[in-house]
């Protein structure tokens, strides 16, 4: 985490706000996900990045 990143503290938000944040959320990731050209692009970055992983270790 980069020195300059805010921190957030999770257990501060009150539990009906967190749990309106998470339904908008999975919502749209519901939505992303559904069409198989954003599922075909995160496939490609995932290979792409557990490629570069490898070469790391």
């Amino acid at each position: 985490m980069n020195k300059d990143q805010p921190k957030i503290d999770f257990s501060q938000i009150p539990k009906h706000q967190m749990e309106a944040l998470c339904r908008t959320l999975l919502k749209s990731c519901t939505e992303f996900y559904s069409d198989p050209k954003n599922v075909e692009k995160y496939e490609q970055w995932k290979a792409e990045r557990d490629k570069n992983e490898k070469k790391d270790v």
